[in-house]
């Protein structure tokens, strides 16, 4: 039962954020290029490669760039062969973690010689920088990827080199569920990596990957700040809060350091992580 429900929390994080090693590079042109996106960040990057006029279909969760709203959008728990092959694709663009529950239909398209490329999970910030050109690679477009890759690092890089000076070192819970249990980002993960290079301190650093935690450990731990990142309203994280009243002890809550973030930004590993690494510092920092 724990090892389904940590595939359950890896597929919910998949849903905000994102592995192939193509044997050989598509001869196919650019305009004849019809791609689905499995993958909000997987959109977002081909998007960043000048590959989104090529994009022919999406998930419901996607939502940025505007543009993709009105594409046709596929539920990655429930694909339909039928439905996706309307679409006359020529690449599927999944993600590591999806791909067990897609396989079965994947595996249908891939006999109809669609190609499906699958962006391994990014765990540190320089994968984030790989998956930039995994995606790239089957479209001819490493050159381009490349560009982005020095363009990104060097606005995380501005972004690092503005951390404010501190005597402590902030200590972080980062939440990415609270039902049915708390789950946060342990070692191993892109939260953990982004909270380490921002000179904080993840709690849980000594749980590997996405992991459930009981609340008596939180408590004990008693974090600075608390950050949590999914569906969730503040006003739905801070009732749960309030109805107990240990939680209501921790350092986090009674210098009012809860903060509810965007998942959209932090969970997904895109373009846009140094306006991640942004909203972490700054709330980071605040809680100083």
């Amino acid at each position: 039962m724990r090892r389904f429900r940590l595939y359950l929390i890896g597929l919910l994080i998949c849903l905000f954020i994102v592995g192939c090693n193509p044997s050989k590079e598509s001869t196919t042109s650019d305009e004849s290029y019809r791609i689905i996106s499995l993958m909000p960040s997987n959109t977002e990057i081909l998007y960043a490669l000048d590959l989104g006029t090529s994009v022919v279909g999406v998930t419901d969760q996607d939502d940025y760039p505007k543009d993709v709203q009105s594409l046709p959008q596929f539920n990655t728990y429930e694909l339909n062969a039928e439905a996706l092959l309307k679409l006359k694709p020529t690449h599927i663009v999944t993600h590591e973690i999806a791909y067990p529950t897609q396989q079965k239909v994947l595996d249908q398209l891939k006999k109809e010689g669609v190609e499906i490329i699958t962006v391994d999970d990014a765990t540190t910030i320089d994968e984030v920088y790989d998956t930039f050109n995994q995606v790239a690679t089957p479209f001819d477009r490493t050159d381009k990827s490349e560009q982005l890759v020095e363009e990104t690092k060097s606005q995380v890089q501005a972004v690092l080199d503005d951390i404010p000076s501190s005597d402590t070192m902030t200590r972080v819970y980062y939440e990415v569920s609270l039902e049915p249990e708390r789950y946060t980002s342990g070692s191993e993960t892109l939260h953990h990596d982004m909270i380490a290079q921002l000179k904080a301190k993840n709690i849980y650093e000594d749980l590997k990957g996405w992991q459930s935690i009981a609340l008596e450990s939180l408590i004990e731990k008693n974090p600075d700040i608390y950050l949590h990142a999914s569906d969730i309203t503040e006003e739905d994280l801070m009732n749960d809060i309030q109805g107990n009243k240990a939680l209501k002890k921790i350092k986090a809550v009674q210098n009012d350091k809860v903060y509810v973030l965007d998942p959209d930004i932090l969970n997904r590993p895109t373009p846009r992580i140094d306006e991640a690494l942004k909203l972490l510092r700054d709330h980071i920092y605040e809680a100083s």
